[in-house]
């Protein structure tokens, strides 16, 4: 039940830093109203974005443990029920909301929105989406490791592309700390391409950036469930190594972004606490078992609506600023942060489950012997 809280915390954050970061980044819609947004309205400016890193985290525990309950088949199925509803019905509401404010040609948007149905890498309805090709990257992994039998080496293999991770940082995060102190047109070339390995997206797929996290993730479930032996130490501290030197890197691509000043200590604080909080919810310091039924069933609830929450808000939060803004000007923006919350618990309350079981009927054949887990 911790997972839960520690994963609606990280939803929450992503959320409210979206709609600023909509707001800084020039050109996006909430960049029109020209409001003279404080540097310090929103706390989540400085480490909101760090939320990816912590659901990447709790992805890698939380999939590795319901894939070794069960198979290659009955894990591809669970993950689709789990994906497609809510992917389907947030995209709907996002094709629905911007083909209503006319922010790109309705051709433009029909071509994104297809993409997103059908989970194309690539591009996608809404930016948020970019983190579900990486998360299904490292299903693929667990997949075919259960299709192989062979899923006890899941946590070696995991290693391996958390040691390219750490690799990748290293080599990248010296470079651009060198390269512009050295003058001459190679070394300002050799930076540009520094800056689009970073973020370069079949890098993301390949999980050159993020592989420390879910290999994180795997190792904190062997960990718990075989012991922490001095191998899983040293490589539990490599691990560590390598996530914060990705979250230096993306803070670093943030400031670029948005051009502000970012001190990479406030979204580091913000990881590790939500890290120690994942370890202490598994090792049972946090047990459900020691709560009340009633504030149990909250965190699950909380857990639950993390996905739509996740997804929904970007077009959720321009649609109520756009409609509320002339009226109550900056003051939108709290109103329109609520309706994202409602929207999210809507869409899990009534939508979602409904296409969930309707998905669950058409592939009666196939889920009838599938174990019951817990909703990453």
């Amino acid at each position: 039940m911790g997972i839960d809280l520690v994963r609606f915390f990280a939803a929450t954050i992503v959320m409210i830093y979206h709609v600023n970061f909509f707001y800084r980044l020039r050109g996006l819609p909430l960049n029109r109203f020209g409001w003279p947004i404080s540097d310090h309205l929103f706390i989540s400016d400085k480490f909101g974005w760090v939320g990816v890193e912590i659901f990447f985290v709790i992805s890698g525990l939380v999939i590795h443990h319901s894939a070794s309950r069960g198979t290659a088949s009955s894990f591809a199925v669970n993950r689709m029920l789990r994906l497609v509803p809510g992917v389907w019905i947030c995209a709907t509401i996002s094709l629905l909301i911007y083909a209503f404010l006319g922010e790109h040609p309705l051709l433009t948007l029909m071509k994104l929105y297809v993409c997103t149905l059908l989970f194309w890498p690539f591009s996608a309805i809404d930016g948020v989406y970019w983190t579900l090709g990486v998360e299904i990257s490292f299903y693929a992994i667990v997949f075919y490791l259960l299709l192989i039998d062979r899923l006890r080496h899941l946590e070696w293999i995991m290693f391996a592309f958390g040691m390219v991770s750490l690799s990748f940082w290293c080599v990248a995060l010296t470079l651009e700390t060198v390269l512009p102190h050295i003058h001459g047109r190679y070394a300002g070339f050799a930076l540009l391409w520094t800056h689009k390995a970073v973020a370069a997206r079949i890098f993301q797929l390949c999980l050159i950036q993020h592989g420390c996290f879910f290999a994180l993730g795997v190792l904190i479930k062997e960990a718990t469930e075989s012991g922490l032996t001095r191998i899983r130490l040293i490589t539990g501290m490599l691990l560590c190594c390598g996530c914060s030197l990705e979250i230096i890197g993306q803070n670093d691509l943030i400031a670029r972004l948005t051009k502000m000043d970012l001190n990479p200590l406030f979204p580091l604080a913000i990881w590790w606490i939500a890290f120690a909080a994942i370890v202490l919810s598994v090792t049972q310091v946090l047990a459900a078992r020691s709560w009340r039924p009633e504030f149990t069933r909250v965190l699950k609830f909380m857990g639950r609506i993390t996905y739509p929450l996740y997804l929904v808000p970007a077009p959720v939060t321009i649609l109520i600023c756009t409609l509320l803004a002339p009226s109550l000007g900056t003051n939108a923006v709290p109103v329109a942060i609520l309706g994202a919350f409602i929207v999210a618990v809507l869409v899990d309350a009534y939508p979602e489950p409904a296409m969930r079981g309707l998905l669950k009927r058409i592939h009666r054949p196939a889920i009838a012997a599938l174990p019951r887990e817990s909703t990453p």
